[in-house]
């Protein structure tokens, strides 16, 4: 039972992820957001298929990635001097409740963002030669 929860909470934050990405790329191409969507999960479960040490290496380069794009974020920001930082208070949301709604929106996103498709293959790394790769392999 344990496993299979882990299967469903998988597939709902594969889903998330795949239709959050699929927002990002529909901006940058042209197509239909059920063919990027389609796309990208038919990729992440490719990649999902090679051996374990291969989609961690993915995983990895991913989070280098990501943690790039903050640092360029953080440095933009250090650039523009201190005017930037006297006005961090405007960012606060306050009182309003709607900015408070946007704020944990943000939140579940971002623990998303941490539990996405390379959570399927941790569940392969528990077995013997799961199927899925006795098929990639063949």
């Amino acid at each position: 039972m344990t496993g299979l929860l882990v299967i469903v909470t998988a597939i709902i934050s594969a889903a998330t992820i795949s239709a959050g990405s699929a927002g990002y790329v529909g901006v940058l191409l042209p197509l239909p957001v059920s063919s990027i969507n389609a796309g990208f999960v038919l990729t992440m479960g490719a990649i999902s298929c090679l051996a374990a040490a291969s989609s961690i290496t993915f995983a990895g380069a991913m989070t280098v990635i990501d943690v790039g794009g903050l640092l360029l974020i953080v440095g933009a920001g250090f650039s523009e001097g201190v005017g930037l930082i006297e006005r961090l208070p405007e960012a606060w949301p306050g009182g309003n409740p709607t900015a408070w709604v946007g704020v944990f929106g943000a939140a579940m996103i971002a623990v998303f963002s941490f539990i996405g498709f390379e959570h399927l293959v941790n569940i392969a790394e528990e077995m013997k030669t799961p199927w899925f790769y006795r098929a990639c392999r063949s």
